[in-house]
């Protein structure tokens, strides 16, 4: 039996939990004027950008739950979708240096859920189809 690692799993558990914030915060800045109209700074209609907000949420909680269960395509789901998360803050924020602490965070993982453990227990827990 091929045992996940300790880094896989602290992860998963921790996207799996601070996943929800955004969307705490999403409705709680919905009823903020204030934080509307810095929304509205951005490149990207509000909706859009709500809408981001609540996908990415989404797909990061069913990455962080599957990742759990050894699946190779929910750890390609949460780095495609956050990567992409990034890059579309740096291309349209108005506030780029807020991205910083996120991308530092993402590089860590990104070197935690590929290394040769991480690489291992994926390739053995996800069934060869």
């Amino acid at each position: 039996m091929n045992t996940r690692p300790t880094s896989v799993a602290l992860i998963s558990w921790f996207l799996i939990v601070t996943s929800l914030f955004p969307g705490i915060g999403a409705v709680q800045t919905m009823k903020n004027p204030a934080a509307l109209e810095m929304m509205r700074k951005n490149l990207l209609p509000v909706p859009i950008q709500f809408v981001w907000i609540f996908a990415a949420m989404i797909a990061t909680v069913i990455s962080g739950i599957f990742m759990l269960q050894g699946k190779s395509w929910a750890r390609s789901l949460y780095l495609v979708i956050t990567g992409l998360g990034l890059l579309i803050g740096l291309i349209t924020s108005p506030t780029r240096l807020l991205i910083l602490p996120g991308a530092v965070v993402y590089g860590l993982f990104v070197y935690l859920l590929t290394r040769s453990k991480s690489n291992e227990y994926f390739r053995t827990a996800t069934p060869a189809q």
